[in-house]
Parts: structure tokens; C-alpha cells; sequence
């Protein structure tokens, strides 16, 4: 009694995954009773095919002479010759023949036979009552479909082998009606699960504004992921347990190399599964979170090529069959802007498919340009950059530099919505504009370094438009960057060292150039991008991301004096004509305190200010 006592505690506190069910829809209904039993059906009959494919597998590969399937007997037979004898109706008994004479010849005329001697003897053996004409086999029979078709023996042998392949996961959903059952996890089972659900993915459109671009899988209303569906289908439940080793990986030292090796085994099963799913089914619903969580592992495992294949796999299937995944460009788009980012490359799905529009065209654009007025943050002034004289850039470049301003002013302000409503209608149109801008950056570096490269060798390396393409191609990139110093509060934000590196070896290729044109105007922007790079590097020294680099802040330093500005104040001047915010004029003031200071070999602000400056957790 205390034993069952004991089993009885034991089963009430262990944790268990119900498969196709809940805890309180355990019980069988009525409508399963006509599935079960057409599956029990279904399996027999598989399961006398594997086993005489077993069987014909054992005979050492040899010609099997398949004989015919005698009809079933109509009647109770007994031992000796007065039962055996065939009833009077019957005009002819069948005739043994052999192997290689055709069935179809008996009973023609001058046909050999053997006589009545020989279908005594046909009686006794067979022991069945024997009908007047040939025996056929059972039309559409299960059990002779591979006696009417014959298999070659390497087929056999690869069914066989299939036959006995054990299931990848025992957490077989969907149409089996066996699997609808809680099974018992194991404690490190849980413990993965578990950890998976801080796993981050993309989103697509967020519900609180610390997931602007990703959430993690727990948070259902954003990552669009329903724990509970997902580890019914066999490959999502490998796609998950690889999330969760990928998280174990991060957060423990000591389990790094087992927990990426379990990581890539179950992607890896995750993808042959798929693979196997879209050759037999082609596209469908289920697909979609699959294919989602591989990019985002992917990503997360910076292996950008891959998550770009996988990428452009599932659009091209969500567009040739809109019907099925309506939203698809809403789950995509942040995605594709971030692996563009880390390509560096054209985004796949064009921006202008999914851009909103600039904040004022939006029914919140007034109220929110009040509300920085009353709290004294820097309001965004469209077209007031544009209007700089003195700068090479263009009015397309100037766009973007406005949009990037327009991002962060309205992150800085979301703090002070109270209006719920309000808030998730501001969070919703900055996470589809700053996707868009991002993707209009990515496009602008890409189209300006290629017009660069083609007026640098019509100009021998030293025209004006290739500088001009040059910085403006580095200009798209600090846009970006400069956005990202606003985010650098939220848990997932985007690491732009990589970027910061770039930025910094397009202005070093381009320094001699700007020297020689001795135009003015592009001396100012070039300026502008060194401020910036510098600051980025020293953001992401300070954090441990990259070495720190001082030749930014060199170059800057020695610009500024060739521009002969008069105080400090005429440098923040021309420098405010530029995309701006607070936290970007306290490392300007830094800078130019240290601007007598000999090549510096640290970086200028203290991570542990920083953390101060960016609000980073």
C-alpha cells in the first residue's frame, strides 16, 4: 500500500507533453473509435507486407516462384478418400502442370494431361474441392500486390531497411491516432523545452515595444509560435529542441561543445524532415513555422547563407500560393532586412511592398510631434537637412538620413505614451518603417558602391562623382548605425560592430580621394561619417564586440582642424545639420575635449557610462 502510495505521489509530480491532446481531453471520444480502427487495419496489412518482404529479402536474392492463392475452402474437409472426391457437379478436375507450362492451355485439344490418376493425387494433396476452371488470383488484394507487380530486390532491400528504421522522436503527432497520449519527459528534455522558449525569432508584428524586430518563442502573441502545436509535428520538435541547445550553449561554458553538437543534430533532422515534407506534400501552413525557426537559427548561428536559402525557399512558395500563408511577407520582411544587413546585400522582398509611410502621414504624426515639443526631445523636421547647401549628397540620400531621424525621435518618445492603444498603433508602424528603412539602406550601399566603382575607373580613381558615391554608400550604412544607438536599450537589437568595422574601411579607401578633390562640400559629410564611425567604435570596443581603432577619431580630428572652425561651437553647429540626438552629443562633447590628446589607445567613455547613455540593460 505505501508502495502504490509512493508510485501515486510520483506520477501526480512528474511533467508530462501531451501529444494531440490536453489533460482534460485524455479520454477517447467517439468519433476516434472508426479512425483507430482503420488504422489498426491500415497497420496490419503494412505489417504483413514488410514481414514478406523480409522473408524475400533471407532468400539470398534467388527467383521466388510465386504460386497461386486457391480459393478459401467452402466447406469442412476430413480425412480420407471417399471425402476427397470431387462432387458430381464438377465435370473436370484441375490437372497439376508444371511451373513453366501456362495455365491458360488446359483443357484445349491435344493438350498433355495427366489423367484421372493424376487428379486423384491432385485431390489428396491440395485437400480443397476443385473447380472446373483456372484459378486466378484475388482481384486488388492487399496481400498480393507485390506478386502482381513485381519489385526489384534493391527495392525490396531498401523497404526492408525502412521497415526497420526506428522514429527520429517518439513524439509522433497529426493523423496517428496512437500518439494521442501524455508521455513522461525526462528531467533534461524539460530542461530544453524550457530553455527554448527564450530562444528569439523574428516577428512580425509586436505587441509590446522590447520586441520591435524579435521575441522570444514564449511570447506567443509576437513570435507567432504556439508551443503546445508545435512539439506535436516530429521535425518543429527537432527545430525546437535545437533552440533550446542553442540557448544552453550561450548561457553555459561548460556545456558549449555537447550543446552545439545537439543543436546541429537536431537541425539537421529538422531540415531532412522538411526536405522529406515539401517532396511528398509540397507547400502547406505547417511548413511555414518550421522553415521560420531554421532561419532564425541560422541566423543566430551566423550562418547568413543558409538562412538566406531558407528565406527565399519560403517566399517563393508564399507567393506562388497566397492562399495558404496570407501573411507571409508580415513573418519575412523583418528577416530578410536583417540578413541584408549582415550580407550586406539587396533585401528579397522590396521595401516598398510593406512601407507605411513617413510618421506624418499617420493619424498619431501630430500628437506625437506635440508630445516631444511638451517634453522638450528633439522634434524631426522633414526637409530641413535636405536644404543643407554645402554637402554632396543627394536628395535621396537626404531622404534616408530624415527617415533614420524620424526612427529615433519616435523611439525616444514611446516612453511617454500612456494611451495603450495608442503605443501598439506607434509599436506596429516604426517596426514596418525601420524595416523599411533598413531595407532602402542596405539597397542605397549596394546601388552607390556599384556607381562608385564605375565612375572611379571612367575618372581614373580621382573624379568627384565616385567620392561622392563613396560616401554617400557609407552615409547609408552610418544611417543605419545611428539608428541602432537608439535601440541598444532592447535585448535584442542588432550588433552592428561588423557594420561599424565596414563603415570605418570605406572612409579609410576614400580618405586620399577626398584630400585630392578638395571640394568643400564633401568635407563636411566626410565629417559627419567619421563622428559616427568613431563613436560606433567606441560603443562597441567598450562592450568587448571588435578592437578598438583610433584612427577614426585621428581622421576626424585632423579634418576638423582642415576645415579651420573657429570654436567648438561652430563644429556642433555643422555637425547638427546632420541626423542628431542626445545621446549622440555627449560623445561629441567627449571628442572634442580630447581633441589635443596624442593618437588614443582606448576607448574614450567608459563602458559602465555607456550603459548609462544608451539605457542599456
Amino acid at each position: 500500500m505505501a508502495n502504490d502510495n509512493g508510485n501515486e505521489t510520483q506520477g501526480r509530480n512528474q511533467s508530462f507533453l501531451f501529444i494531440n491532446k490536453t489533460s482534460t481531453t485524455l479520454a477517447k471520444n467517439p468519433e476516434e473509435s472508426f479512425t483507430i480502427s482503420s488504422h489498426v487495419s491500415k497497420t496490419h496489412r503494412r505489417w504483413l507486407k514488410e514481414e514478406r518482404l523480409r522473408k524475400l529479402h533471407a532468400s539470398s536474392g534467388k527467383a521466388v516462384v510465386q504460386r497461386s492463392i486457391l480459393p478459401a475452402k467452402t466447406q469442412t474437409q476430413a480425412f480420407g478418400p471417399a471425402r476427397l472426391a470431387p462432387p458430381a457437379v464438377y465435370t473436370s478436375a484441375r490437372t497439376v502442370t508444371s511451373s513453366n507450362q501456362p495455365q491458360g492451355g488446359r483443357g484445349a485439344p491435344g493438350a498433355p494431361t495427366s489423367g484421372p490418376v493424376t487428379a486423384e493425387l491432385s485431390a489428396w494433396t491440395s485437400g480443397y474441392p476443385e473447380h472446373s476452371r483456372a484459378v486466378y488470383h484475388f482481384e486488388d488484394g492487399q496481400a498480393t500486390d507485390d506478386q502482381e507487380h513485381g519489385i526489384p530486390v534493391k527495392e525490396r532491400r531498401r523497404r526492408v531497411r525502412a521497415g526497420d528504421r526506428p522514429p527520429l522522436t517518439p513524439f509522433r503527432g497529426n493523423s496517428d491516432p496512437f500518439s494521442v497520449a501524455a508521455l513522461p519527459l525526462a528531467a533534461q528534455d524539460h530542461e530544453i523545452l524550457r530553455q527554448a522558449q527564450r530562444f528569439f525569432v523574428f516577428v512580425a508584428c509586436p505587441d509590446n515595444r522590447s520586441a520591435v524586430w524579435r521575441a522570444p518563442i514564449a511570447d506567443s502573441s509576437s513570435s507567432h509560435i504556439r508551443l503546445r502545436q508545435t512539439i506535436g509535428d516530429e521535425a518543429e520538435v527537432h527545430a525546437v529542441l535545437a533552440a533550446g541547445y542553442a540557448v544552453t550553449a550561450k548561457s553555459s561554458k561548460h556545456d558549449y561543445t555537447r550543446s552545439l553538437a545537439r543543436g546541429l543534430y537536431h537541425k539537421t533532422k529538422a531540415v531532412e524532415l522538411l526536405r522529406d515534407r515539401l517532396m511528398q506534400h509540397g507547400f502547406s501552413q505547417s511548413v511555414t513555422t518550421l522553415i521560420r525557426l531554421l532561419i532564425s537559427l541560422d541566423f543566430e548561428a551566423s550562418d547568413n547563407e543558409a538562412a538566406l536559402i531558407h528565406l527565399r525557399g519560403l517566399w517563393a512558395m508564399a507567393a506562388t500560393t497566397p492562399g495558404i500563408l496570407m501573411d507571409a511577407q508580415e513573418l519575412l520582411r523583418v528577416s530578410d532586412a536583417w540578413i541584408s544587413i549582415s550580407l550586406l546585400k539587396k533585401p528579397e522582398i522590396s521595401p516598398a511592398r510593406y512601407d507605411p509611410g513617413d510618421r506624418l502621414s499617420q493619424p498619431f504624426g501630430e500628437l506625437l510631434d506635440a508630445l516631444q515639443r511638451e517634453h522638450g526631445i528633439f522634434a524631426h523636421k522633414p526637409g530641413v537637412v535636405s536644404r543643407h547647401a554645402s554637402s554632396a549628397f543627394d536628395g535621396t540620400m537626404w531622404s534616408l538620413l530624415d527617415s533614420a531621424q524620424e526612427i529615433v525621435g519616435t523611439k525616444a518618445i514611446m516612453d511617454r505614451i500612456d494611451d495603450s492603444d495608442l503605443l501598439h498603433e506607434v509599436i506596429m508602424w516604426m517596426n514596418k518603417r525601420s524595416s523599411a528603412v533598413t531595407g532602402y539602406c542596405t539597397t542605397g550601399y549596394v546601388e552607390n558602391t556599384e556607381k562608385a566603382a564605375s565612375s572611379s575607373t571612367q575618372a581614373q580613381g580621382h573624379g568627384a562623382e565616385s567620392v561622392a558615391r563613396t560616401l554617400m554608400a557609407a552615409a547609408c550604412l552610418c544611417a543605419m548605425m545611428f539608428m541602432n544607438f537608439q535601440f541598444l536599450d532592447l535585448p535584442t537589437n542588432y550588433n552592428f560592430s561588423k557594420t561599424c568595422q565596414k563603415i570605418e574601411e570605406v572612409l579609410q579607401g576614400v580618405s586620399k580621394r577626398v584630400e585630392h578633390a578638395r571640394r568643400p562640400e564633401q568635407y563636411t559629410d566626410y565629417l559627419w561619417l567619421l563622428f559616427l564611425t568613431a563613436m560606433g567604435n567606441d560603443v562597441f570596443s567598450a562592450r568587448g564586440d571588435i578592437p578598438y581603432s583610433p584612427w577614426p577619431v585621428t581622421e576626424f580630428h585632423r579634418v576638423r582642424d582642415r576645415l579651420r572652425f573657429a570654436d567648438q561651437h561652430e563644429v556642433v553647429a555643422a555637425l547638427h545639420a546632420y541626423p542628431r540626438h542626445a545621446k549622440t552629443d555627449v560623445f561629441l562633447l567627449e571628442l572634442l575635449d580630447h581633441g589635443h590628446d596624442e593618437s588614443p589607445t582606448t576607448h574614450i567613455v567608459p563602458w559602465s557610462r555607456w550603459c548609462g547613455i544608451l539605457n542599456h540593460a
